[in-house]
């Protein structure tokens, strides 16, 4: 699939619209967003509207290159504060996780992980807690985020209107 990579300040329009057009011409792309500052409304406009990911554009080619591949290989790119703000979006599921329900469309692993970010955990004593590295638990994080998206959108297009 592709991976298209967007640069936050040189779009024509607002960003989420820019991807949004962008995944109405190619479902099946991975839209991956530039940005000087993730605290931007329109970043997590972006996110909303089906953008994979999100890099500084301070960080070195390399390292650009290495976090776009993993995109493509199926893992989502957001900072410790853009996935917070995500979940706190999601409070339902929150809540659930925090009362121990088990939500299905996630692993037992991600689960347990957003139970543990739902009691308010920060992402270093998160990863401790579930006895993984701080790489592991935050692409857990990651995939768990992704996943209440899409679920949230698939609950969204089945409720009548």
């Amino acid at each position: 699939c592709d991976v298209v990579l967007l640069d936050i300040t040189a779009s024509l329009g607002p960003i989420g619209q820019t991807v949004a057009e962008v995944l109405r011409r190619n479902p099946l792309a991975l839209v991956v967003l530039a940005v000087p500052d993730e605290s931007d409304p329109a970043t997590y406009d972006a996110l909303r509207n089906g953008a994979a990911g999100i890099l500084h554009k301070d960080i070195a080619i390399a390292t650009a290159a290495q976090a776009l591949r993993a995109v493509q290989a199926g893992n989502v790119l957001l900072t410790t504060f853009l996935a917070t703000r995500v979940l706190a979006e999601y409070g339902e599921f929150a809540q659930r996780a925090r009362a121990g329900e088990q939500l299905p469309h996630l692993t037992e692993d991600e689960n347990r992980l957003l139970s543990l970010i739902a009691d308010g955990s920060p992402a270093t004593a998160v990863a401790v807690a579930a006895r993984l590295p701080a790489v592991t638990a935050r692409n857990l994080v990651r995939n768990a985020v992704v996943k209440l998206q899409r679920q949230v959108a698939a609950d969204a297009s089945l409720s009548p209107a």
